[in-house]
């Protein structure tokens, strides 16, 4: 989850750093964002509704499913796909919202401090 995270936030801050117009990266950047999160939470939704745990009623919290990487291996493959993929949409759906407070604040180290804690606490 965290390598996932590390390798999306630092892909996606190449495509955001590129030297293209901030236009066009902000527009390349919120297509990323979309396909990261209609395949990540598709794919989780899909997997939920048609996956291996609890005689396929889907992941509940209240009945955990219990997966060993060792004995179900073939059919852990997917779940752990989805939960890295989760993580890379979260990053790169972070990066582009940091992103798009520091355009907006311009070279206004100030205002993007006062946007960040804003938005960090309205998120936490």
């Amino acid at each position: 989850f965290w390598a996932a995270q590390m390798l999306a936030a630092w892909r996606f801050g190449k495509v955001l750093d590129a030297d293209d117009p901030p236009r066009t990266r902000a527009w390349n950047g919120m297509i990323l964002v979309a396909l990261g999160l209609l395949l990540s939470l598709g794919l989780a939704l899909e997997d939920s509704s048609s996956g291996i745990c609890n005689g396929r009623q889907g992941w509940e919290k209240t009945m955990p499913c219990q997966l060993d990487f060792a004995a179900d291996y073939p059919r852990v493959f997917k779940p752990m796909l989805i939960f890295c993929l989760l993580g890379a949409a979260d990053a790169i759906y972070q990066n582009y919202a940091y992103w798009l407070m520091s355009m907006a604040a311009g070279p206004d180290v100030r205002k993007t401090v006062m946007y960040s804690a804003v938005y960090k606490g309205v998120q936490s």
